[in-house]
């Protein structure tokens, strides 16, 4: 049976970006909320509804963040629970240390700033005229498209968090979490944000003490795994290891990321 809210609108491939600008462009002008679901996930049932009344219980928010479980090619769960597990470990750097946010608080600038964990962008709504303000998504910004529309959104105010899974994520190999320069991307996407014309001082503090404890992380498990490799009598890769110490602490010292190796 057709449906009168739903139209289809074709444009030639010019990536996620495009697309969902152009969705945005082609869709409601009084719809209050935006929904971006891609087209293998599945969303529960009553899911827009919960959402939907959760933003309009929390009107201060700019969207409403949940929580997704893994399905396979098929629409089975499995490995149920660990997906959601992630997304709840939302974690604030702006200390300079990484330390989990609870669970009744929203998620802010610093955390989404601290670890990608609001994806696929499915499980959330947004309000539609936060989004537009905050100036959609970045064709330039590849498989980070996401993440980088969410730290310009969280600029402007937080996320409401729904410790409720409302959408299936779907697992397979053309997913394009699993591409393997998307740490590329993500990096890409920080560099712009902390370098955001109009960027406010308190902000700009914000993410270098973030990609500080960030730094701190990926030390922390660098010297981890040389002293395993060193148990293991594994002399190569112990040095291997040991070589790349010095440029992660330069890093963390500097307090600002590069679009470079350094």
């Amino acid at each position: 049976m057709a449906d009168h809210r739903i139209r289809l609108v074709r444009q030639a491939n010019g990536g996620i970006s495009l697309a969902r600008n152009r969705g945005i462009a082609e869709g409601d002008s009084q719809a209050e909320f935006l929904n971006f679901l891609d087209a293998d996930d599945v969303l529960e049932p009553r899911a827009f509804a919960v959402l939907v009344e959760a933003a309009e219980a929390n009107p201060a928010r700019v969207g409403v963040q949940s929580l997704g479980d893994f399905i396979d090619e098929n629409g089975k769960p499995f490995d149920t629970g660990a997906f959601a597990k992630l997304g709840r470990s939302r974690m604030d750097g702006s200390s300079g240390r990484m330390e989990a946010w609870p669970l009744d608080r929203p998620s802010t600038l610093a955390t989404v700033a601290s670890a990608s964990t609001a994806f696929p962008l499915g499980m959330s709504i947004l309000r539609r005229r936060e989004v537009i303000e905050a100036g959609c998504f970045d064709p330039l910004i590849r498989h980070a498209e996401d993440w980088d529309l969410l730290m310009r959104l969280c600029r402007r105010g937080d996320l409401h968090f729904l410790n409720q899974v409302l959408i299936g994520y779907r697992r397979h190999s053309a997913n394009s979490g699993a591409k393997s320069d998307i740490p590329e991307w993500c990096r890409r996407a920080f560099w712009k944000n902390y370098h955001a014309p109009g960027l406010s001082p308190e902000h700009r503090e914000l993410f270098r003490n973030i990609y500080r404890a960030r730094q701190r992380n990926i030390l922390d498990v660098r010297r981890n795994q040389m002293s395993q490799a060193m148990k293991k009598g594994r002399i190569f890769k112990a040095t291997a290891e040991a070589s790349r110490l010095p440029f992660i602490t330069y890093r963390r010292m500097r307090g600002s990321p590069s679009l470079g190796w350094l």
